[in-house]
């Protein structure tokens, strides 16, 4: 594929993932609730 149709499949696919408002959520809220727990697993006081 060329870089041009490479950028309009990413292109589409940001347009319609910007449409789903849960789509964003998660992809906003996951990584950030993955930060925070992993963060806090990973304590280093014993």
């Amino acid at each position: 594929m060329k870089a041009r149709q490479i950028f309009a499949v990413m292109v589409k696919e940001l347009r319609q993932m910007a449409r789903d408002r849960m789509t964003v959520a998660m992809m906003l809220g996951i990584p950030t609730l993955q930060l925070l727990l992993f963060g806090y697993a990973i304590n280093l006081d014993v």
